[in-house]
């Protein structure tokens, strides 16, 4: 098919861009999300140019390898790849910066980089875990009864109003699940 060779060849192209414009020595961030049963990962380099500006650039948005699995050498071979197709290997890479999920660690031990977790997520993993305690669910589930009530009556705005407060809000949930 035509249209398949020129997305190909367009492809590569961009792929040896993104080799010349990276530096010898970078970083890599990955993230990976699942739509439809399918699991993709998106990669960039990090790196400072001259100017010891920091860049972020993607090199990779794809589905894993093995599209049955999500394991740490599922992973790693996408990684190495995504590198091979730029040009470079992990020889380039000095370090990983990914979500403390158990499996991005495990890719960190097979890639033998160090791995730079997420602080917001090891933060969120902590307070989820001293909240969880029996005595803070039941406090917690008292003040999220009062706010729904505040939040739901008719004049409630107006009173916390009149007392200074902005209005009442609910608990809100994050997205992180490991």
């Amino acid at each position: 098919n035509t249209l398949i060779k020129y997305i190909e060849n367009v492809s590569e192209m961009l792929y040896s861009k993104i080799g010349d414009i990276l530096p010898e020595k970078f970083g890599l961030m990955f993230d990976g999300w699942t739509c439809n049963s399918k699991h993709f990962v998106g990669t960039f380099a990090v790196y400072s140019d001259l100017k010891q500006i920091r860049k972020h650039l993607l090199i990779g948005m794809n589905q894993l390898p093995d599209t049955t699995n999500q394991a740490a050498e599922n992973h790693y071979n996408h990684i190495c790849n995504t590198l091979t197709k730029v040009g470079k290997s992990l020889d380039n890479v000095l370090f990983l910066v990914s979500d403390n999920a158990r499996v991005n660690k495990a890719v960190a031990n097979l890639c033998n980089k160090p791995m730079i977790g997420c602080y917001s997520h090891l933060l969120n993993l902590e307070v989820e875990r001293i909240l969880e305690s029996v005595e803070n669910v039941a406090l917690i589930e008292k003040v999220h009864d009062l706010m729904k009530k505040l939040k739901n009556g008719n004049n409630n705005a107006a009173i916390l109003a009149k007392e200074g407060c902005k209005c009442a809000v609910s608990r809100n949930y994050t997205r992180w699940s490991s």
